[in-house]
C-alpha cells in the first residue's frame, strides 16, 4: 500500500534537529536498504554521517517498504529500494566489519520451529514465503558472523534474545495491544 503518511511521520518523529545532535555528539547510526534497481540486488549500508537529513530520511522510510506489501521507495535517480532485511535481516557481518565488539540481537523470531496449518490464502501464502526468507537470511547471517568472529580470534560477543514464546500469526500482522503487551513483558525481563 501507500507509505507516504508513514515517510511524512518520520520527518515529524527524527527531527532535523535530531539528526544535527546525533552528527554533534560524533555518533553514527545505519540504516539497510536493498536496492532493486540493478542486477546485483546489493544490500546498501547508509551512514547517517555521510548522507544529508533529507537523503537520511529517505532511506529510513525506504527500510520499512516490505515488497509486495507496501510501495517501493525511489529516489530521484528512479532508483528503487526495499526494507534491507529483504538481504540482510540481521547485519552482523557489518557491525563487526564497522568494529562493535559487543553485539546484543533482538529478535521476533523463536528458538523452535512452529508448526503452521495449511492455506489456500495468497495473503496469508506471501507472509509465509516471506518468514521463511526470512529466517533463512538470518541464520546465514549468523554463520557469517561465526566465521567472521573467529578469524577476530573470538573478540566479538554476540547475544541473541529471542521471545520464550511465538509472538503472532507471521511477522507482517501488527496487534497494538498485543505488541503493548509483550513491550511490557520484554520490559520487565
Amino acid at each position: 500500500g501507500d507509505t507516504t503518511a508513514l515517510r511524512n511521520l518520520i520527518k515529524q518523529v527524527f527531527t532535523i534537529e535530531d539528526y544535527n545532535e546525533i552528527k554533534r555528539l560524533g555518533k553514527d547510526v545505519c540504516i539497510i536498504v536493498s536496492s532493486i534497481t540493478d542486477i546485483s540486488n546489493e544490500t546498501k549500508y547508509i551512514y547517517l554521517s555521510q548522507n544529508s537529513y533529507e537523503d537520511f530520511c529517505f532511506y529510513m522510510w525506504a527500510s520499512t517498504c516490505v515488497p509486495l506489501f507496501c510501495s517501493l521507495a525511489i529516489d530521484s535517480n528512479g532508483n528503487e529500494f526495499v526494507d534491507g532485511g529483504v538481504t540482510d535481516v540481521i547485519p552482523l557481518y557489518r557491525a563487526i566489519y564497522d568494529g562493535n565488539s559487543d553485539i546484543d540481537i533482538y529478535s521476533y523470531n523463536t528458538p523452535s520451529p512452529i508448526k503452521r496449518s495449511s492455506t489456500t490464502n495468497s495473503l496469508h501464502l506471501a507472509a509465509r514465503v516471506w518468514d521463511i526468507m526470512r529466517q533463512k537470511i538470518y541464520d546465514l547471517g549468523f554463520l557469517v558472523a561465526d566465521v567472521e568472529n573467529k578469524e577476530n580470534a573470538g573478540s566479538v560477543k554476540i547475544k541473541r534474545f529471542n521471545p520464550p514464546f511465538k509472538l503472532g500469526p507471521n511477522s507482517l500482522i501488527f496487534d497494538k495491544a498485543k505488541m503493548t503487551e509483550w513491550f511490557d513483558l520484554g520490559f520487565k525481563n
